[in-house]
């Protein structure tokens, strides 16, 4: 896999590939002593499965970038000092709801993993695509040192 971009904080998101999970989510929003981060970016991993109007891609990373913001950091893990990418995969189902929600690769955290898929859930409905949409994207955890 190769390295993933993350936009600075306050950068806007950019899509160029052609999957909805082309481009990197950080979470963390732009409060809270500069962890977490911004949604954005463009990955080149080419797992993102199948291609996503550009509409979509922007409205899902929208939604779970606001989502995160409204959570704070996982307690436990920045108390331990834990940052880590999950790659999360789920359908957006043709009524906006989730479906097959996963971890795809974790972080190594468990408590990382977790807040990813649940920042994923609590951020439904999304908006509703003509067909069933697959979605894969990585959430980068991140402390600053």
């Amino acid at each position: 896999m190769e390295a993933e971009e993350v936009l600075p904080l306050g950068g806007e998101p950019s899509f160029a590939g052609d999957g909805v999970g082309d481009g990197p989510f950080v979470p963390g929003g732009g409060s809270g002593g500069g962890r977490g981060g911004r949604a954005g970016g463009e990955g080149a991993d080419g797992d993102a499965g199948d291609a996503g109007p550009p509409w979509l891609r922007q409205a899902v990373l929208r939604q779970v970038q606001q989502q995160i913001d409204r959570d704070p950091y996982p307690p436990a893990a920045e108390l331990m000092g834990w940052s880590g990418t999950v790659r999360v995969g789920f359908t957006i189902l043709t009524d906006g709801s989730v479906a097959d929600l996963r971890v795809v690769e974790s972080s190594g955290h468990g408590v990382l993993d977790r807040a990813a898929l649940a920042a994923v859930r609590k951020a439904a409905p999304y908006p509703r695509p003509p067909v069933d949409q697959p979605v894969i994207f990585p959430v980068v955890w991140y402390l600053p040192p």
